[in-house]
């Protein structure tokens, strides 16, 4: 077989294309990927600032006003814990299911219903692999911020 790098340059610096159906390749590219609706982007994009909200935070108490024996420690060491268990439950979860119902209230029947009730079509649907993308992310999330609060 022949390089193609190894052939002079030509003097009008196009590279030979070969014929392809670009309605067919855009098709099929819509077909397979999920940002074909601004819904979508905008919703990965609430999502992301609600992950990066809790990246910030910190499981356990880091600041104290004084020396304290080793049970107040622990005391405080469990409240801390138990507040951002609830923390990430009540606030950071629903604020994610929030953003998702918004965001997606107003699209009809299609790939990305959120009203879809039959379960053949919701798992031939985008809808699907969203939310699996959506929680792959709110998994990586949780893993970072723990990791981040043991550092």
């Amino acid at each position: 077989m022949e390089n193609p790098f190894a052939r002079p340059v030509p003097w009008y610096a196009l590279w030979p294309v070969p014929v392809y159906s670009f309605t067919e390749t855009f098709s099929s590219f819509c077909f397979a990927s999920l940002y074909i609706k601004p819904e979508v982007v905008s919703t990965l994009c609430d999502v992301a600032d609600e992950c990066l909200w809790l990246r910030k935070q910190c499981l356990f108490t880091t600041r104290y006003q004084k020396a304290m024996k080793p049970e107040h420690f622990k005391q405080m060491q469990k409240a801390a814990i138990t507040h951002m268990s609830h923390k990430i439950k009540d606030q950071w979860a629903t604020n994610i299911q929030k953003i998702i119902l918004k965001h997606f209230e107003n699209v009809g029947k299609g790939w990305f219903s959120i009203t879809e009730a039959n379960p053949d079509t919701y798992a031939q649907g985008k809808m699907r692999k969203l939310l699996a993308v959506i929680r792959f992310i709110m998994q990586d999330t949780l893993r970072s911020f723990t990791m981040d609060s043991i550092v």
